[in-house]
């Protein structure tokens, strides 16, 4: 018989403890120790390519991405950011997308945190752009990549910022830094 939390006996649920922080984040703990990690969302998709290189991993609208292509692409990506160097955190400020998830495979097959932030933070509508100043205060990205980065840009010369912002939808400008061979990218 399946049980849920509504229906467990008060004396068996685990004890839950709440650490309340001063910026409003809140911490929940149990006793209940998690089973060890076994792989990674980019390990499943090498496993996958290698298994159904054909199958469609990803749609977005009529464009479609198959496992195998998925993983060539992950893999060339991660080389591209990794000679790049992989200090800082990664920012994306767009919508979900096939390119979106292939950069965040990328970066996070790497070491490479990704921090992945609402364009409702720098529309028009976001002036004076507040909420993104915290963000990026919090986060202090090594670099951003934006699905409008004009937008972006907007928002961080109302700030003050001078980051670099770079199209999320066309990553030439990757070609232009030392290429790291996929091998290293498989090393790491």
């Amino acid at each position: 018989m399946e049980r849920t939390s509504t229906n467990i006996d008060a004396a068996e649920r685990p004890a839950v403890s709440a650490l309340y922080r001063d910026d409003g984040t809140i911490l929940l703990t149990t006793g209940i120790a998690l089973p060890p990690v076994t792989g990674s969302i980019a390990a499943r998709l090498g496993h996958w390519a290698r298994r159904t290189p054909d199958a469609v991993y990803m749609s977005e609208g009529e464009r479609r991405i198959t496992y195998g292509e998925a993983e060539v692409r992950r893999q060339n990506l991660s080389a591209r950011l990794l000679s790049l160097g992989a200090e800082g955190t990664l920012m994306i400020v767009g919508e979900n997308g096939i390119d979106h998830a292939l950069v965040m495979l990328a970066a996070t097959a790497i070491g490479i945190p990704v921090a992945v932030i609402t364009p409702a933070y720098v529309s028009a509508g976001a002036d004076p752009w507040a909420k993104f100043g915290r963000v990026l205060d919090t986060i202090a990205p090594a670099r951003i990549l934006a699905d409008d980065p004009v937008a972006v840009e907007r928002a961080l010369a109302a700030l003050g910022r001078t980051e670099d912002v770079h199209p999320l939808h066309d990553l030439d400008w990757l070609d232009r830094q030392i290429a790291a061979s996929p091998a290293q990218v498989d090393a790491a």
